[in-house]
């Protein structure tokens, strides 16, 4: 998995962002890791729990990047009511109907960058894919409609949760047990984090569907693998404790903006 073309994620966050900022005659804030050169399409993978969402977010908050979260887009899709039902049961949705969303939103972000110049149109132009594409088949279906949108390809970023997958697995399935825990103390605990049934087969189904999509994009040098195990124990710890759970948090998200800004291309 660990191909030629993943980039290696074991840097010193302040030595990269010094050397950066040396080299292109800035400053980078010191308070959190910024991207200097972010990829116009980023694919944020991994397993339940990996910290997609989390990322997503911090990508959001910090460098203003947008988030497609497939997931989201097709629960709320009015001509394909049917989908929620198969989420919730962990059932990969028809590839057909996957793409004439993304097919919707892309057009409405091209209209919104049309309206738009300098900085804040090339702003707008950067996206991220949270949970699309998730087969090697939806893959080829998506860089086709990239190129039709006349946009860059797009970098793969796996956030592993360990090397073995037997300890990954494990890890996923505590991360959602953490997040049952705590979204029920906030009567908002969602069904498809609930059944175990649903949580196994989103875990073999991302094992058998999608580990062979994030090989595709290292043969092709466009994949990062970025270490998103947590410095902590989901099971022992406290939903209350948000410290411990930023600070994993912060680690990780360093450690995926230095692995996009010295990636190779």
């Amino acid at each position: 998995m660990n191909s030629p073309s993943s980039v290696s994620t074991g840097l010193d966050t302040d030595t990269v962002e010094m050397n950066l900022g040396a080299t292109q005659e800035f400053k980078l804030p010191t308070k959190y890791p910024r991207l200097v050169k972010p990829p116009q399409n980023i694919l944020l993978g991994g397993l339940q729990g990996a910290g997609k969402g989390t990322n997503s977010k911090r990508f959001k908050k910090r460098e203003g990047i947008e988030t497609y979260v497939s997931s989201d887009e097709m629960r709320k899709h009015r001509t394909f009511p049917e989908l929620d039902h198969d989420m919730k049961n962990g059932v990969l949705v028809p590839n057909e109907r996957v793409m004439i969303i993304v097919r919707e939103y892309l057009e409405t972000r091209k209209a919104l960058a049309e309206l738009l110049v300098n900085g804040s149109k090339n702003e707008a132009e950067l996206q991220i894919f949270d949970g699309m594409p998730r087969t090697i088949k939806q893959k080829e279906d998506f860089d086709n409609l990239l190129e039709e949108f006349g946009r860059d390809p797009a970098w793969a970023v796996k956030l592993e949760l360990d090397s073995d997958p037997q300890v990954a697995d494990e890890i996923a399935r505590a991360s959602v047990r953490f997040r049952v825990r705590r979204d029920a103390a906030n009567g908002a605990a969602r069904s498809d984090d609930t059944d175990p049934t649903t949580v196994e087969r989103r875990i073999k189904g991302f094992h058998k569907d999608t580990e062979p999509l994030f090989d595709k994009y290292g043969e092709e040098g466009r994949l990062i693998v970025v270490d998103a195990k947590p410095s902590f124990d989901y099971d022992s710890l406290d939903i209350e404790d948000d410290a411990t759970f930023d600070k994993s948090a912060e680690d990780i998200y360093a450690r995926l903006v230095n692995a996009l800004n010295t990636r190779n291309g």
